[in-house]
């Protein structure tokens, strides 16, 4: 299975977004930490369902080193999502 980089920066208004640079718009909101990365597969996984269901291709996954300077990245935390 397919491993994405996830970016979790932290909502100053509370809470942490997660991203994910190789799927565009593809958004989650974890009240936690902790939580962020449940949160993530969730998404991540539901995304996959949508594209597979309307057969788009999936992209193959950036290395996570690779997404280093990836605008989004700043200020967040990569972390790697296996679905």
């Amino acid at each position: 299975m397919p491993a994405f980089t996830a970016l979790v920066h932290t909502d100053p208004a509370g809470g942490f977004d997660v991203s994910f640079p190789d799927l565009p718009g593809l958004n989650a909101r974890a009240d936690t930490r902790n939580a962020a990365p449940d949160v993530a597969l969730l998404a991540l996984l539901e995304r996959l369902k949508q594209m597979n269901a309307a057969h788009e291709p999936i992209p193959i996954p950036s290395e996570r080193l690779g997404i280093s300077g990836h605008p989004d990245e700043a200020g967040g935390e990569a972390i790697l999502v296996e679905a």
